[in-house]
């Protein structure tokens, strides 16, 4: 997702920025090989916390997750699968200019999810980078991941694979938006990477964009979001 000050997304210029993580060496013959965008691949530990002040506004990644599980991890990738969620939900997808602003590295498709209190952005991008993604924007963050991890690891361990965890790391992009991220690398039976889930946490600083602006509320305007990505063969 590009980062732009007119539209709400964080991806692309960590990418741009070279921040490129590699599963370490240590994890065997089979991870050494996975090169991704970052975040990429070690054992899984708990889910780092995303929050510490209590004095901001964090929420649970609870609704996040229960979006990300439904769209990106049941559906994609299955287009017809990811259609008919949509569509239960009676969702529009947004016009290829519009989803532009929101995939750094190449075509998709893209829809905005409303609920009672929140929005958020879905996007599913073209092979050959299968990428599924759901954001949210926030007051001040996530207290942690929970939800997330749970779905992970609830669906590696029916696909028998293996889950590995890359530290996290930050960056800046060019207009000062500041981006943390990291991620889970899934391996199948045999060590061959397969899958890659991301988290990015960006902060706008106050300078939340619309139509994301209502949902900072009082707080910096912190952006979420969960990625899944299918390696290539």
């Amino acid at each position: 997702m590009a980062i732009r000050t007119t539209g709400f997304g964080i991806g692309a210029a960590v990418a741009a920025a070279g921040a490129l993580l590699v599963l370490a060496p240590a994890m065997g013959a089979g991870a050494q090989g996975l090169r991704v965008p970052p975040p990429a691949a070690k054992p899984l530990a708990p889910a780092p916390a995303v929050t510490s002040a209590p004095s901001r506004d964090y929420l649970s990644d609870g609704q996040l997750a229960q979006m990300f599980s439904a769209f990106c991890i049941k559906a994609f990738p299955n287009a017809a699968a990811v259609d008919a969620a949509l569509k239960v939900r009676s969702e529009a997808p947004l016009t290829p200019e519009q989803a532009k602003l929101y995939l750094p590295y190449g075509s998709g498709r893209g829809w905005l999810v409303r609920t009672s209190d929140s929005l958020f952005a879905l996007t599913v991008e073209d092979a050959p980078n299968q990428t599924c993604a759901v954001q949210q924007m926030t007051p001040d963050g996530v207290r942690d991941v929970a939800g997330l991890v749970n779905a992970v690891k609830t669906h590696v361990q029916a696909m028998k694979g293996k889950i590995v965890e890359a530290a996290p790391d930050k960056a800046t992009s060019a207009d000062g938006l500041e981006i943390r991220y990291w991620g889970y690398g899934v391996l199948s039976a045999d060590d061959t990477p397969v899958e890659q889930f991301g988290v990015y946490i960006s902060d706008y600083k106050g300078k939340a964009p619309e139509p994301w602006t209502p949902f900072a509320g009082k707080g910096s305007g912190v952006a979420v979001k969960f990625t899944r990505t299918i390696l290539a063969g």
